[in-house]
């Protein structure tokens, strides 16, 4: 779950404390790569990022098997500090890849 806290962490200390940030986003499985609102949160239960799917004029992202909002499960994030990528297995063969 580390991996989430540090990329929220870099993603700040770049743009800022902000609600959502808009970040590239890319879905290699379905052809997406576009700048997308991104939320991070946290509380009691643990860790989640929000993608704000609907604001980059993807309003059928669940029909594509794509989620607006994944949570921390064991390692399903991964943070690659090299490249600044968030990268997320949403467990069903698309890894969403979110570039800082």
């Amino acid at each position: 779950m580390m991996d989430i806290f540090d990329f929220s962490d870099f993603i700040e200390e770049k743009y800022g404390v902000n609600t959502d940030t808009k970040l590239k986003v890319r879905v290699p499985s379905k052809h997406i790569s576009q700048i997308i609102p991104v939320t991070f949160l946290s509380d009691y239960s643990g860790a989640s990022v929000g993608i704000l799917w609907e604001d980059a004029d993807i309003s059928n992202y669940e029909a594509l098997g794509l989620l607006g909002m994944y949570h921390t499960t064991g390692k399903n994030m991964v943070y690659n500090k090299d490249e600044q990528t968030l990268t997320i297995d949403n467990g069903d063969g698309h890894m969403i890849i979110i570039e800082g």
